[in-house]
């Protein structure tokens, strides 16, 4: 392991490993499901023991340090990480996979920096040399029940793709105006930093996402010798740049995985929609389903991110 894999391990490593029964799965290769959160009210627990019922040592849920959970899981605090000159190489991680600018802990709000919290589910991977792969869910991914997510896990469970989002990926010149319409000033989102002129850009919806350990492994080290960037185009355009595979997600799990539902509901789902659509088409998850604490929002706007 080099210098560089075993600081950022090191730094990076507050995921919260729940290694809890045995899983279910026996054979093949083996993928974890970090479940990636940043809340713990009655909505997101109920979620989390039913991943960590279903998928036992396989299960991690990844959050920030000041959110626990009941059964009390290990994490090491950042600040009590190794020291180095600068905090670079966690800042870049963190900032880059999601936010692609200031991160969003820096603020007096308080708000939480996805970029860490999917950076930490990467490094998740890397510290288990027993997985091959790690699934992300992100929390406002709905699921009627953690055997949903099992079914889609056991469904790629020979599968070696070394991504699968949502959707295909589309290039800078299949969708040129998307590069155009998220890259903001100062931020890091247009990949100008991760891929050299003139080469294809990529981007994939992945608010569910599997990550092979070799594309894992490619992120981190394109990161320490170029930069980290959005994760949803960094991801991809890595895999094609270095011949790797891709897969978009079967239509049997992720047809109603959307950026922004447009239904009724304007924006984002509602449970009783959801629940219907499950009875007759079982085994679906379902995004944006945004939880406020009391209720699913409706999502008039664009949806915020929670």
């Amino acid at each position: 392991m080099n210098a560089f894999l075993t600081l950022t391990l090191l730094i990076v490593t507050p995921a919260l490993g729940l290694t809890l029964r045995g899983s279910r799965f026996k054979g093949g290769p083996k993928s974890g499901v970090a479940y990636i959160t940043h809340t713990n009210d009655e909505h997101q627990m109920a979620k989390v023991a039913q991943l960590q019922d279903t998928f036992g040592d396989r299960f991690f849920v990844v959050a920030p340090d000041n959110v626990t959970f009941p059964t009390g899981p290990n994490r090491v605090p950042l600040d009590a990480a190794p020291s180095e000159p600068n905090n670079t190489a966690l800042m870049r991680l963190a900032v880059g996979l999601y936010t692609g600018g200031v991160p969003k802990g820096a603020d007096a709000q308080g708000k939480t920096n996805y970029g860490l919290l999917i950076g930490r589910s990467l490094v998740e991977l890397l510290k288990h040399p027993e997985l091959n792969n790690m699934w992300m869910l992100e929390n406002d991914v709905y699921f009627n029940s953690a055997t949903d997510v099992e079914k889609m896990v056991k469904f790629y469970e020979n599968n070696d793709a070394d991504l699968i989002p949502v959707e295909k990926p589309l290039s800078d010149k299949e969708q040129p105006q998307w590069f155009t319409n998220w890259m903001h000033d100062g931020q890091v989102w247009d990949l100008k930093g991760v891929v050299d002129e003139g080469e294809t850009r990529y981007h994939a919806f992945q608010a569910v996402t599997r990550v092979s350990r070799k594309l894992a492994e490619q992120v981190l080290k394109t990161g320490r010798e170029r930069q980290f960037a959005f994760f949803e185009a960094m991801y991809p355009t890595l895999a094609y740049k270095h011949g790797m595979r891709v897969e978009p997600l079967d239509h049997s799990f992720g047809k109603h995985l959307e950026f922004r539902h447009e239904g009724a509901t304007l924006g984002c789902w509602q449970k009783e929609e959801m629940d219907r659509i499950a009875k007759d088409e079982p085994g679906m998850l379902f995004h944006p389903a945004k939880w406020n604490g009391t209720s699913f929002l409706l999502c008039p706007e664009q949806p915020v991110l929670l």
